[in-house]
């Protein structure tokens, strides 16, 4: 089309008409192939995140809770006994009335029962457990309420 332009001859109905129908099957095409990846690999990260899942509980299957802790976060500095009185807890809240949870929500309770988003994730600070996490006693931490040693 460009070409026609500079040679200075204007543009034909009928190559308009091929830019067109070869514009529209590229288009076309391109959907599909974006439609059959799509198809493909549905699901792709729900099944990783499965997978995930079935690894961790493997891992962590035969090993008490506080070992289990004190091995997935084997790269913080837990305050010693941490892990325990989380496990301690853990178990009294089951026996309370609790619903089993994963054991990787587990790990993310405990996160959540200590002092480290407090400190904004620092790993070098030691991790001090502070309580334990219930979202439907107290949905949000407030380390200056009365009771709670921070």
């Amino acid at each position: 089309m460009s070409r026609d332009s500079l040679a200075g001859r204007p543009p034909t109905r009928r190559r308009f008409l091929l830019l067109t129908a070869a514009g529209a099957a590229a288009a076309s095409g391109a959907a599909g192939v974006f439609a059959w990846v799509s198809r493909r690999y549905h699901g792709a990260t729900a099944k990783a995140e499965q997978l995930h899942r079935r690894v961790i509980r493997a891992i962590y299957a035969e090993q008490p809770l506080a070992q289990a802790i004190a091995r997935h976060y084997d790269y913080l500095e837990l305050e010693p006994g941490a892990a325990e009185r989380f496990a301690r807890d853990h178990e009294a809240w089951r026996e309370g009335g609790g619903r089993p949870e994963p054991i990787d929500q587990v790990f993310i309770r405990f996160l959540l029962s200590t002092d480290f988003f407090l400190h904004s994730g620092a790993v070098a600070r030691p991790v001090r457990y502070l309580h334990f996490y219930d979202p439907y006693l107290a949905p949000c931490a407030n380390p200056f309420q009365p009771g709670r040693a921070v």
